[in-house]
């Protein structure tokens, strides 16, 4: 047809974009104080000043809010209707941010002695003010009407309200029309122009309303007590985690695991989770659809009810309510995406995806065309036909406005609005056609923009660990603008490939135990395979107490080069040489701990000689390229188990393998070569860069700060603090908490002085040395030995 194009299956592999590699990372690293591996997603963030990343990643936010300049005003308008005793109605929008918000300002209103009534409307009503509402409260005798994530694109109905005697205070923070509505005040990002409120959603504008009248008036509760419920709308409206956006988040997930709120306990309970697991991926998947199901499908003032509910009887019957809501909802998804994908898979239009149906649900359309832009990066439109009406739901990829390309088209409209990913209108099918034609004239002339998937950088499975973990979580909390971060693994053996139950997701394991999920991505051709190319993302998975870490799948396909062979290095071909590549980029993988550090590229051009030795001292410290396909031959850590520690190489496949330190065992070293299948082998026999045994002024530090740990009484390991205190490796920490043990100074005893203990009283201390002394002693025999004294020794 025309103005189509085929794809073969929905499980297209589209190949994600990698950044391009950054200059100067150590000296970056070095000076934020942060490894090289959150120096590149620093970087990749634009992040690129040390004392901005400091800031970026500070642990405990100061949320400094701002006064304008209209509060005098502003808080005149609240004592007349508190003096005169007046009706204030709140009217929301359906969704989680807008529920948020209305929570928010109706609780701290009449915690304040205002008379308060929250409305929220049904999606049947449509986005934004009704006129048959408004003059429903009128008759209520509404004297002051305020908007939360709507009303700035309703100018008619704002006109109205005021005409029926109602003051209006707008809060909102979508898309700007041609003119603002009459309102008596429009706090609205755009039209304020102050950086703090930027990038806040409707319920960040709604809770700073509250902010800026909590001083004026006595309030039974703190301010703060509203701030989880900030942190949830904003989550659960994407709008970028940048700045003070970011702040607001971050000192909302901090207080929202100690939530005494009835509402969001109960709803916990039906998800089996403790408010104490809860951070922002938590949040979008298990409380957050569980909020918007009552909007989707019933009536949103279902949540309203859960969420002010001060009784906890009430709160856990309606969150049971609410849970059997959003497991319909599901249901319904899966049932509407399966529909759509099943059409779109064999016929993709080249164009935006626009999609009209009688029958569809109108309150799931927009979760599907989520997941479909997801799916085939392009812009979604779908829509719902109610006798001669359409009404849609819209998401875009990055490069395509969703707001810019409505309004383009608004005289075709009965009503719409939106902003930069998402929108919805409603439309009469006469025109539907004419609407199909110029969506697609706007998608072209922006030059078909699509989405594609964005990683961070090669990371192999065998480099995923707990203090990479760490690393990680520091960026967070994620969301727009600062999306959870993402990695492409290539030729990857993985085992137990099976679906779910019902055939649909996708399981399998890596050899360490690491745990694999694809949602949605189960298909039977996968069995035949057993090395995968992934692009992943990284989740810690808490569920019933225990907490473990594991891969989401993003995209899967079968490795194209894959063998079964396990090749042999004979004696005639074994080659081995000097480096003669500029800017080479290689990792340092210690097998034993999975710790990666980095090498730098070569400086300068070098003659290749067969089996000749590299000279170390021509090399630079540090390297920022981690690279999935080059490993480091080096030893363990801790010095322990040196000759047996190349059993952690079981499948760690590469194209490159350089020797730093050979193991004493040869037939270890032929056991790392028929485990890595290199296609290059390169001799590096540079001076070993070995943790050096302790010493008094390390663990004096080490003591002082482990008093101060003790005493704050913090419920993480010490070797954790450690890491974060004076940036130590959780190996190097354990080695120099046992030597306290060994000394009996761990629990608090005399601080050391070096007159009066000998670190040989240490058992631990003199192992570490013993082995640190052979390690240096072997590794400078072999760094003297010529290649044929290599071969020998080999073979």
């Amino acid at each position: 047809m025309p103005g189509q194009v085929m794809i073969p299956t929905a499980s297209t592999w589209r190949s994600p974009q990698l950044p391009p590699q950054h200059q100067n990372v150590a000296n970056f690293a070095k000076e934020a104080g942060v490894s090289h591996f959150l120096a590149q997603l620093l970087l990749n963030r634009q992040l690129d000043l040390p004392e901005v990343a400091k800031e970026f990643l500070e642990s405990d936010p100061v949320l400094n809010w701002p006064r304008p300049d209209f509060e005098a005003e502003l808080v005149a308008l609240f004592r007349t209707l508190y003096e005169r005793k007046g009706l204030i109605v709140i009217h929301g929008d359906y969704d989680a941010d807008g529920l948020t918000g209305t929570t928010i300002l109706t609780e701290y209103l009449r915690s304040s002695g205002f008379q308060v009534e929250p409305f929220l409307p049904t999606r049947s009503l449509g986005y934004g003010l009704n006129l048959a509402t408004l003059e429903r409260f009128a008759e209520s005798g509404a004297q002051l009407l305020i908007t939360v994530d709507c009303g700035v694109s309703n100018q008619k109905e704002i006109a109205r309200a005021q005409e029926l005697g109602m003051h209006v205070v707008i809060t909102d923070h979508h898309g700007l029309g041609e003119t603002l509505p009459p309102a008596d005040f429009v706090l609205h990002p755009e039209v304020l122009k102050i950086p703090e409120l930027q990038n806040l959603s409707g319920v960040g504008m709604a809770y700073w309303l509250a902010v800026l009248l909590y001083p004026h008036f006595a309030c039974n509760r703190p301010l703060d007590h509203w701030l989880e419920l900030a942190g949830i709308g904003t989550i659960a409206d994407m709008t970028p985690l940048k700045g003070f956006n970011r702040s607001l988040v971050k000192a909302a997930l901090k207080q929202i695991k100690h939530s005494q709120r009835p509402g969001l306990l109960a709803l916990l309970q039906q998800k089996q989770t403790r408010a104490s697991e809860l951070d922002e991926t938590a949040l979008a998947f298990r409380v957050i659809p569980l909020l918007n199901a009552a909007g989707r499908l019933q009536s949103p003032m279902l949540a309203l009810d859960l969420l002010l509910a001060e009784d906890h009887d009430e709160a856990e019957s309606l969150a049971e309510n609410l849970n059997q809501v959003n497991q319909a909802r599901r249901e319904m998804g899966q049932a509407l995406l399966d529909e759509i994908t099943a059409k779109l898979d064999l016929e993709l239009p080249s164009g935006p995806v626009i999609l009209a149906e009688s029958g569809w649900p109108f309150g799931i359309l927009g979760i599907t065309c989520s997941q479909l832009v997801e799916r085939y990066g392009r812009p979604v439109f779908l829509m719902a036909i109610d006798g001669e009406i359409a009404k849609a739901s819209v998401r875009a990829p990055e490069g395509f406005h969703v707001l810019h390309a409505l309004q383009s088209c608004d005289d075709l409209f009965i009503k719409y609005g939106g902003h930069a990913q998402a929108g919805g209108f409603s439309i009469s099918l006469s025109k539907l056609d004419e609407l199909k034609q110029r969506l697609g004239d706007f998608y072209t002339a922006l030059g078909s923009p699509q989405l594609r998937p964005m990683a961070e950088l090669e990371l192999s499975l065998n480099l995923v660990n707990d203090e990479l973990w760490e690393d990680l979580q520091r960026l967070a909390p994620f969301g727009a603008g600062n999306p959870l971060p993402s990695f492409v693994a290539r030729k990857v053996p993985l085992q137990k490939v099976a679906p779910d139950r019902k055939g649909v997701h996708l399981f399998a394991e890596f050899s360490s135990g690491l745990k694999l999920k694809g949602w949605n991505m189960w298909r039977p051709e996968l069995a035949e395979h057993s090395h995968f190319d992934l692009h992943y993302e990284l989740q810690q998975n808490t569920w019933k107490g225990r907490t473990s870490l594991e891969l989401q799948l993003k995209q899967i396909q079968p490795h194209s080069a894959e063998s079964v062979l396990v090749p042999t290095i004979p004696r005639q071909t074994l080659k081995v040489s000097a480096e003669n590549e500029v800017g080479l980029g290689i990792c340092f993988f210690h097998p034993h701990t999975g710790r990666y550090v980095n090498l730098a590229p070569l400086a300068g051009e070098y003659t290749p000689t067969l089996g000749s030795w590299v000279d170390g001292r021509r090399f630079a410290t540090l390297s920022p390229e981690i690279n999935s396909q080059t490993w480091i031959l080096c030893p363990p850590a801790d010095l322990l188990n040196q000759d047996r520690h190349s059993m952690a190489w079981e499948n760690l496949y590469c194209s490159h393998l350089i020797v730093h330190w050979l193991p004493s065992d040869s037939g270890v070293f032929q056991t790392a070569l028929n485990c890595t299948q290199p296609e290059k082998l390169t001799f590096l026999p540079t001076e070993l860069n070995l943790a050096p045994p302790p010493t008094f002024k390390e663990l004096k530090q080490v003591q002082m700060v482990l008093a101060k740990f003790q005493a704050q009484g913090a419920d993480e390991l010490p070797e954790t603090h450690l890491f974060k205190a004076l940036s130590l490796t959780h190996t190097r920490a354990r080695l120099l908490l046992a030597c306290l043990s060994d000394l009996n100074l761990r629990e608090g005893a005399s601080a050391l002085h070096h007159g009066r203990l000998d670190l040989r009283d240490s058992p631990t201390f003199l192992a570490y040395l013993s082995r640190f002394n052979a390690a240096q002693s072997q590794h400078q025999k072999w760094c003297k030995r010529s290649f044929q004294a290599f071969q020998t020794w080999l073979h």
